[in-house]
């Protein structure tokens, strides 16, 4: 019989998501920036992101399993790290942007 059970990943799993979304926020804001220089970082919709995708973040897969689950506690962690997400993206579009305003009246 296979086990189907999904459990939280532990405090230290998580915490290392969160750190590891952050650079991928801050790389994502950067590209960004180079595009198209917009104040304001629009994060990819996390709830998109396949088994690979997690996968290649999170490089474990009973963090993949559980934040891909249908767990009610698992829609609140997407929804955290979503928030997560925006907020280290627009923490660097805005050190971008007050580093551009920098170099223009200099």
């Amino acid at each position: 019989m296979e086990n189907n059970v999904v459990s939280l990943p532990d405090v230290r799993k998580i915490s290392g998501l969160i750190s590891l979304l952050s650079d991928y926020a801050a790389k994502s804001a950067r590209e960004q920036w180079a595009q198209n220089m917009s104040s304001v970082y629009v994060p990819p919709r996390l709830r998109c992101w396949d088994e690979c995708a997690w996968f290649e973040l999170a490089k474990d897969w009973q963090v993949v399993n559980y934040v891909l689950s249908d767990l009610a506690g698992a829609w609140v962690l997407m929804r955290s790290l979503h928030f997560c997400l925006q907020w280290y993206g627009q923490a660097e579009i805005d050190r971008l942007q007050s580093m551009g305003i920098t170099i223009e009246t200099s």
